[in-house]
């Protein structure tokens, strides 16, 4: 009897390294935009826009894929609901950096929307929801400006409730506007 709680506390350690070093290799995703999150899905979807024009997104199945989707120059970007309240979605130019859980090309950050923006629905944000951004400051002034005929990049990222660690993340998106 005097062994079995020895038994029973080496067994509970050994469960919990198991559990971390599970939870460490589920947060080492290469293909998230920030590595050490949790995956945050983007699933098919389809908008109209203003023009009344059909545009379908193949959500994160693109990745897969050297064809990136074709929105127009004020699309619908759309996520999986994950009950996280501190989000940004942001459009870039180029292909995102990151390293070290920095964005490394913020520069090239075009149109950003972040949870403390006006939003109808949680996790479907419609352009004119966001803002534009220059020089890495977000413009609230005005309306965002229409994208322009090019390729571009954009992702979700969601942060604890504190607002200091991202738990979630996207792959990397991309469109092309025509």
């Amino acid at each position: 009897m005097k062994y079995l709680k020895y038994i029973v506390v080496v067994c509970f350690l050994l469960l919990l390294t198991y559990k971390c070093s599970d939870e460490a290799s589920i947060l080492n995703n290469k293909d998230l935009i920030f590595h050490d999150s949790f995956y945050l899905k983007v699933k098919p979807y389809q908008y109209i826009s203003q023009l009344g024009i059909n545009y379908y997104s193949h959500g994160d199945t693109v990745y897969y894929t050297a064809i990136p989707d074709t929105f127009d120059s004020k699309p619908l970007l759309q996520w999986d609901s994950i009950g996280f309240k501190i989000l940004t979605v942001a459009i870039f130019t180029s292909p995102i950096v990151v390293e070290g859980n920095t964005i490394k090309n913020s520069n090239d950050i075009t149109w950003e929307w972040n949870s403390g923006m006006n939003f109808e629905t949680y996790a479907s944000i419609k352009y004119a929801e966001g803002k534009y951004v220059n020089n890495n400051r977000i413009e609230y002034d005005h309306e965002p400006y229409p994208l322009e005929t090019g390729h571009y990049y954009w992702a979700v990222w969601a942060w604890n409730p504190e607002g200091t660690k991202i738990y979630f993340s996207t792959r990397q998106m991309s469109f092309y506007v025509q």
